[in-house]
């Protein structure tokens, strides 16, 4: 982006502006005409070396507030996700839920999440939000087997969303 190159515009403006110092030592200028135009050009090289360092210092500022909100809207969405996820722990775990609803419900929450982790982190993410290294220990009891494996895999899941949350930096 061009922006990322103001900055290199103040320190190219000094070396021109030690350049037109040396030139002047080696030849001074004789008539006030050509001294008042030396005078214009380096006042106009230093307005655009202030310029440039102002603008600089603002873009750098603005950049890191506008990644900061990006990663602070990461981290909510993710504590979003996390919630459905507790939501649908409990659900798969009540007996008077529609269990076919709820299994319907979820693989369209794990989709969106893969969605979301995809775009906003890589497809890293994707991978590490299904994989079951370290997957916690623990289970409920008094779920069949169909519930327990859809309990297993959430649960999963949500330890993993929970261990991304704790990775993005504030």
């Amino acid at each position: 982006m061009w922006r990322d190159y103001v900055q290199p515009i103040s320190t190219i403006t000094a070396l021109v502006l030690s350049t037109l110092a040396l030139v002047m030592a080696q030849f001074p200028i004789g008539s006030p005409e050509a001294k008042w135009a030396y005078i214009a050009v380096v006042i106009i090289f230093n307005v655009i070396a202030a310029g440039a360092v102002v603008y600089s210092q603002y873009y750098t500022i603005n950049k890191a507030k506008t990644e900061a909100a990006a990663r602070r809207g990461t981290r909510d969405q993710i504590g979003v996700f996390i919630g459905q996820g507790n939501a649908y722990l409990t659900a798969i775990r009540n007996d008077k839920v529609d269990f076919d609803q709820v299994t319907i419900e979820i693989n369209g929450w794990a989709s969106k999440v893969e969605d979301f982790l995809r775009t906003k982190l890589g497809d890293s993410y994707v991978l590490r939000f299904r994989s079951e290294a370290d997957m916690p220990l623990g289970i409920p009891e008094g779920l069949n087997e169909q519930r327990l494996s859809y309990w297993r895999g959430v649960r999963l899941r949500v330890v993993n969303l929970e261990r991304f949350s704790a990775e993005l930096p504030h």
